[in-house]
């Protein structure tokens, strides 16, 4: 008999089950691993075990132009039993101008279709650049209608520039959410009234 078909492990799994039910749904939506370099930490694998442990019901992992880790996490999400999003994060220009501002989107992708859309953003901006780099601008998320946009503003922006830019955003990209950071850290409040 092994230790896991224990009365004792069958009562703590028991436990565990009821809790996640009692828990209301999460998912992390926007996960970096050590796959975006200089600023992600931890292997997407332990990104998604993390997230099991913890009782999300689904992790997106959303490295920088780039879907290089999901191999490795959808491995990990389907030993843990949570559902595993492919999606990447951008910085791109939002204009031609020199002085236009850097748009920060995540772009998550619920079907097939939208995995090859983004799939041929990464492939664009990838090859617009020097190796390790991407060069992306508003525009080219015309062929991204079918991915799930996440935009987190730029708290410099004055709140008319975010107007424009939000709908200009929006006429791309139709399923264009508003996202919310909070790192627990005590200037939150401040970001989010801006």
């Amino acid at each position: 008999m092994t230790s896991s078909s224990t009365p004792a492990a069958h009562a703590a799994l028991g436990q565990q089950t009821q809790r996640a039910a009692q828990q209301p749904a999460f998912a992390e939506l926007h996960a970096v691993s050590n796959f975006s370099f200089l600023r992600g930490a931890s292997h997407p694998e332990e990104l998604v075990r993390a997230a099991a442990a913890l009782g999300y019901r689904a992790i997106a992992i959303t490295d920088e132009c780039s879907v290089a880790g999901v191999v490795k996490a959808h491995f990990a999400a389907l030993e843990h039993g949570i559902a595993l999003i492919v999606g990447a994060e951008f910085h791109m220009a939002a204009g031609a101008a020199a002085d236009a501002c850097t748009v920060h989107l995540v772009l998550l992708a619920p079907t097939r279709r939208a995995y090859g859309q983004l799939s041929a953003l990464i492939s664009r901006g990838r090859r617009r650049a020097p190796k390790g780099e991407y060069a992306l601008a508003l525009p080219d998320l015309r062929g991204c209608a079918d991915c799930l946009g996440l935009w987190i503003p730029d708290p410099g922006v004055p709140i008319g520039g975010k107007i424009a830019l939000g709908r200009e955003i929006k006429r791309l990209l139709p399923n264009l959410l508003i996202a919310l950071e909070l790192f627990l850290a005590s200037d939150d409040l401040d970001k989010t009234a801006h």
